[in-house]
C-alpha cells in the first residue's frame, strides 16, 4: 500500500512539474526576427516614407482684395535612413484683378536630409526648380531655389506636427525672393492614407492656408 500511495504522490509530482513548466514556457516571449514585409507603423510621420501628396493652397494676398487658388502635386521617395527626395508640381490662378487673372506654374526637385533625436525629426531642404508666370498682357519665367529647416515633431498617435522656415528666390524676377514661416500638421487614417492642413505665412504679403492628402507606397 505504502508503495503504491508512493508511485501515485510521485506520479502527481511529475504532473504538477511538468504543468508548472508548460506555464513557465507559455509566458516566454518567443523572439522572432521582424518581417521585413509588415507595414511601417502608424504615426511615423512623413520623412523617410515613399509617397505621393495632393494638396489644395489658398492664398490671400495682404491689401489687394486678390486670392490665389493653387493645386500642388509632389512625390516623395526614401532613399535611405536619413535621406528622402522629392519632386513637385504646381499650378495656381488668381481671382479677378484689371485686365484678367494671374496664373503661375511650377515645378521643382532636391532632397530633404533629416536626423532622429529622441523621436524628433530636425530636417534641412534644398530644391532647384523653374517658375512660369503670366499676368494680363505680359508672361515671364525664372529658375528658382529654395532651402527650408525645420523639425517633424509626434504629437500622439498618428499624428505629428511640423514647424518649418523657408527661404525661395525666382532670381530673374523682380523682388523674387520670399521667407515661408509655417506649421504643417499630417494625422494617419491608416496604414496608407493621411490628411494634412498647415498654415503658412509669407513675408508680409499674405497668408496661406493647405489642406491635402499623402499615400504611402
Amino acid at each position: 500500500m505504502k508503495n503504491t500511495r508512493s508511485s501515485q504522490f510521485l506520479a502527481l509530482l511529475a504532473a504538477s512539474a511538468l504543468s508548472l513548466a508548460g506555464a513557465a514556457r507559455a509566458d516566454v516571449p518567443v523572439l522572432t526576427e521582424p518581417d521585413a514585409s509588415a507595414p511601417r507603423l502608424v504615426g511615423s510621420g512623413l520623412l523617410g516614407q515613399t509617397l505621393g501628396s495632393f494638396s489644395y493652397t489658398f492664398k490671400n494676398l495682404d491689401n489687394t482684395g486678390v486670392d490665389i487658388h493653387s493645386l500642388d502635386f509632389e512625390y516623395s521617395r526614401a532613399v535611405e535612413d536619413g535621406l528622402d527626395t522629392f519632386a513637385a508640381f504646381n499650378v495656381g490662378r488668381s481671382s479677378k484683378l484689371a485686365g484678367g487673372r494671374l496664373e503661375e506654374y511650377g515645378f521643382d526637385f532636391g532632397g530633404r536630409f533629416y536626423r532622429h533625436y529622441r523621436g524628433v525629426k530636425p530636417y534641412w531642404e534644398i530644391g532647384l526648380g523653374w517658375n512660369w508666370l503670366r499676368v494680363p498682357g505680359n508672361k515671364d519665367s525664372s529658375f528658382i531655389w529654395q532651402t527650408a529647416v525645420g523639425a517633424e515633431v509626434p504629437v500622439a498617435t498618428g499624428l505629428t506636427m511640423t514647424p518649418y522656415v523657408r527661404y525661395a528666390d525666382a532670381i530673374d524676377f523682380r523682388d523674387g525672393d520670399r521667407w515661408f514661416y509655417g506649421l504643417q500638421g499630417n494625422y494617419w487614417l491608416n496604414q496608407r492614407t493621411a490628411l494634412q492642413a498647415g498654415l503658412e505665412r509669407q513675408d508680409d504679403r499674405s497668408w496661406n492656408w493647405r489642406f491635402g492628402v499623402n499615400f504611402r507606397y
